[in-house]
């Protein structure tokens, strides 16, 4: 009777293990698979937002600045209204 039962205990606990070793295996994979995608999307929009930016720089609208970081990159589009 207690052989039944220790043996019971010991493949539940050897089934949670290997439940939650799958689970863990899963979940790393897409983990990384949409941190790649999230990287290869933000050099994307990065790149558009550049784009974007320097189509503005050449028309010469009053009231906008571009705003850059020490690096050169952009880092944000400012457009003041003017008062007439």
């Amino acid at each position: 009777m207690y052989d039944s039962a220790f043996f019971s205990m010991v493949s539940g606990l050897i089934g949670v293990a290997l439940g939650g070793v799958i689970t863990w295996l899963v979940s790393k994979h897409f983990y990384i698979k949409a941190s790649t995608d999230l990287e290869k999307q933000t050099k994307i929009l990065i790149e558009l937002n550049e784009i974007i930016a320097g189509f503005l720089e050449s028309q010469d609208i009053k009231g906008l600045s571009i705003s850059r970081d020490k690096d050169g990159l952009l880092s944000g589009i400012i457009y003041q209204i003017p008062r007439e």
